[in-house]
C-alpha cells in the first residue's frame, strides 16, 4: 500500500519533524512505500530521505513525477474520439 509524504513541510504541520513522525507511523501502520507530492527542487527530496531515513524509516519512497504534456513542447488531445 502507498501513502503520500510531503518533501516540504505540510500546510498544516507544525514542522518538518512532525511531517516525518507521519510518514513513520503510516510505514508502521503497514505502507510499503510513499509517494511524494510534486515538487520543484531536489534538494527538498533529498532533505526529506535523509530526516526519514535518520528517523528509522524502513520504506521506499518514490519521487512523483508528473510530466505536462505543454512542457515537452506537445499539445493534448482527446484519445476518445466519439
Amino acid at each position: 500500500m502507498g501513502v503520500a509524504a510531503y518533501p516540504t513541510r505540510h500546510p498544516e504541520s507544525p514542522s518538518e519533524a512532525h511531517d516525518v513522525e507521519v510518514l513513520l507511523a503510516k510505514q508502521c501502520s503497514g505502507a510499503d512505500f510513499a509517494i511524494t507530492q510534486v515538487f520543484f527542487h531536489t534538494e527538498q527530496y533529498a532533505n526529506l530521505i535523509s530526516r526519514a531515513r535518520r528517523a528509522g524509516s524502513p520504506s521506499p519512497s518514490s519521487r512523483a513525477l508528473c510530466r505536462s504534456p505543454a512542457c515537452a513542447g506537445h499539445t493534448a488531445r482527446r484519445t476518445d474520439r466519439r
